[in-house]
């Protein structure tokens, strides 16, 4: 809950929690570490993260990233959901977090 808490205090609209795109995030997760790879789908509203020690505070890494951006997907869409989904990489020793949106 804390993600979409901070989330919308960065100005994006409030994000409720939703089983399907929970799946989704978890999926696409596993297929990146399946397939090594480090990228968001195509076509997605995402949020991807590699690391060993995931913590709350990936949200506040991916806000920095976020303002770089020459236009901020997050603001300009009417987001409502979101879906959180993690995969953990044994070659790596490495998790891949996933934010899903829409």
């Amino acid at each position: 809950m804390c993600k979409i808490i901070l989330f919308w205090a960065n100005g994006v609209n409030e994000l409720s929690d939703d089983t399907e795109l929970n799946k989704d995030a978890r999926d696409w997760a596993g297929y990146l570490v399946l397939s090594d790879q480090f990228r968001c789908r195509e076509g997605s509203s995402m949020n991807v993260w590699i690391g060993t020690k995931p913590t709350i505070f990936i949200v506040d890494e991916w806000e920095r990233d976020m303002r770089s951006w020459t236009g901020n997907v997050f603001r300009s869409e009417s987001l409502t959901r979101i879906g959180i989904g993690r995969a953990y990489d044994d070659r790596k020793h490495a998790f891949i977090i996933v934010a899903e949106y829409k």
